[in-house]
This record gives C-alpha cells, structure tokens and sequence, in this order.
C-alpha cells in the first residue's frame, strides 16, 4: 500500500525534527539570539511522534489479514533491512571521529557511549553513538512485538491483543519508579502509545475505504483545534511527551489520510522528502556538527549572521541525505532482499 500524504508526512515529520535541532543548536552553539524560537523547537519535536503514530499505521497494512510464521518471518526481516544496514553505514562513518574525538560524539552525555548497544540499538543508560538513534530503539521493540503477535495470533486477535500487551506495559510503567534501567524503561514507556494509535488509525482508515464513509470536516476541525491546544500545553513535557504530542501526531496522520481520500494528494517534492527522510533523519546530526565546526574554524561568525550558518546547515543536509539516499540506501535495501530477504525463502513484497 503506498499513500502519497503519508509518504509525504515522512518528509515533513524528518524536516521537522531537522528545524528543531538548528533551532536548538543555532541558540545554544551559534548565538542566534532568539530564545522564541526555542518553543517552536519544542512544537517541531512533534515529528518524532508523527514518525512513530506512522510506523503503527504501515506495520498494519503491510501485513493484513497475514498470521504465521512465515508471515511473521517475512515482516521483521523486511523491517530489519530497513533499519540496520543504513544504520550501520553512518555507525562506521562516527567511528573514526568517536575514537580519535570523542568528545565530539554526543558530549553532554553523562554516562559513555556503548558501541555495542550503539551498533545493535540495544537500550543503554548512554547516548547512543548516532544522537537520533533512541527512536529506533522503539521502532525495534515494536517490530519485534507485533512479529510475535503475527506468529501467535489470528488476524482478528492481533490489535486487541496489541492493544492488552502495550496497555499492560505502559501502566507497569506508571506504578514503577520514576528512575528506571534503559531496558525497562523502553518495555514500559508511555511512547509505545503512540505505535498503537497509528494500528488504530489504519483501522479506521480500512473500515472507512470498505463502508466508503468518510470523516466530516468539523469533527477533523474539532481534533485540530484540541491538538493545538495539547500543543500548547508547555508543561505537559515536563512529564511526559506524550501527553502532549500523542494527539497531533494522530491527528496529523489522520489529516493526511482524509485529504488522500478526497483526491488531494501531496506533491512529488514531498513525496521524495519522504523517500530521503530516514537518511535525512540519521545525517542531520553529524551533518550540522561539522558544518558549524567548521564555520567556527573559518570564523564566518564574525562576518556572517548566524541565520546564514543555519539555512546552509539545512541546505547541507538535505544534499547528505539526497547522496546517501540514492548511493547507500537504495543499494543496501536491494541488497539485503537479494542475499538476505530470499535466502530466508521469503517473499519480496515491501
């Protein structure tokens, strides 16, 4: 299934998260001067939780009606290439920086890097070696879980049985200290919510396509204004993000879905934002790091504005992405479904 405002959605969801971090960094690093805009870095951190309300909506329609092993064999493989050869390509491009600068990789941390945890995305009290890279963390939880559910259970069983498995967790959670070990703070974070309402939105988009029945416009109206104000609520981050981006994240999912319906779909740039959007969201960091170091050692500071060091971050970026798109990515996904996809007998559907 393929959905141009998704894919779309992709684009901007990394775009967002990209803007949120020259925000941040051109006022910590680069004397921007504009602590406004360090709420609207805030607001734009709302594209991590688009990327994971997405990832619940595709793990459902890429395997509907699908149980057993091979089906659930079929599903993780295919989401391990996605996520681990790309992955490892920029692991292998921050080593030589890791060891012979260190404290250029994710210095604010207070405990090490762990390669190892780094290198599997396993969780670690510690930044991970890529800064981004906690989100694949529940991005693999989720893959692994709903895999075991598509081994274990009916097709009609699945999402309420999801649905136990996360509710279940999330509220262990809640009743468990504050302070909790890296890998039980992953099984019981409030965030795999947000995996669960993107599975709840497919089927509500299913049984829309199959009643042809469709969302009035001021009930999407209502959501977006109650999302705003979930927004808006800068407190609610102090406890927990989800509180207050679970609800746009779906929303926006649902927005994009109710204008495909409506044969309003996204353009081709942003659909091809889409396509580069995991290498943009894994090369930003690094990215914007070494563009500002060198900006520092060339002393542009003092003859530019830092507006300029933060469109030509962006732009900088976006040139990475596109190079490791097509020379990386598209090679290793073709790769990983021909000598590992195939080699396990499984299908080659995406």
């Amino acid at each position: 299934m393929y959905l141009a405002n998704i894919q779309a959605l992709r684009g901007f969801a990394a775009l967002a998260i990209v803007v949120c971090h020259l925000f941040l960094f051109g006022n910590a690093k680069y004397g921007l001067g504009q602590p406004g805009l360090e709420w609207w870095a805030h607001l734009l951190a709302v594209g991590v939780d688009v990327f994971f309300v997405i990832s619940g909506f595709i793990m459902m329609a890429t395997t509907q009606g699908q149980h057993g092993p091979r089906p659930a064999a079929n599903f993780l493989l295919r989401r391990l290439g996605r996520i681990y050869p790309v992955y490892w390509f920029y692991c292998l491009l921050l080593l030589p920086i890791f060891f012979l600068q260190p404290g250029w990789i994710n210095s604010g941390a207070s405990v090490p890097t762990s390669l190892l945890h780094s290198f599997l995305l396993l969780p670690h009290d510690g930044a991970p070696l890529i800064m981004v890279a906690w989100t694949l963390e529940y991005e693999l939880l989720f893959y692994v879980v709903f895999a075991l559910l598509l081994l274990c259970c009916p097709p009609r069983q699945l999402l309420p049985t999801l649905t136990l498995v996360f509710a279940a967790a999330v509220g262990t959670g809640l009743l468990l200290p504050a302070a909790k070990p890296a890998w039980l703070d992953l099984l019981t974070n409030p965030l795999l919510l947000e995996f669960l309402a993107g599975c709840w939105l497919f089927k509500l988009y299913h049984f829309t396509q199959q009643r042809r029945w469709q969302l009035g416009a001021p009930w999407l109206v209502a959501l977006l204004l109650l999302s705003g104000w979930c927004l808006a609520q800068s407190q609610w981050a102090d406890a927990t993000r989800v509180l207050r981006f679970l609800l746009p994240a779906a929303v926006l999912v649902l927005l994009a879905l109710w204008l495909e319906q409506r044969g309003r779909r996204a353009s081709q740039l942003w659909q091809y934002l889409g396509d580069i959007s995991y290498a943009l969201y894994l090369i930003h960091v690094p990215v914007l790091s070494a563009v500002g170091r060198l900006w520092r050692a060339l002393g542009l500071g003092q003859q530019l504005s830092p507006w300029v060091l933060l469109v030509l971050m962006l732009l900088v970026a976006l040139a990475a992405a596109v190079f490791i798109h097509h020379v990386v990515e598209r090679p290793c996904l073709r790769w990983w479904r021909r000598y590992v996809t195939e080699v396990f007998f499984i299908s080659k559907r995406a």
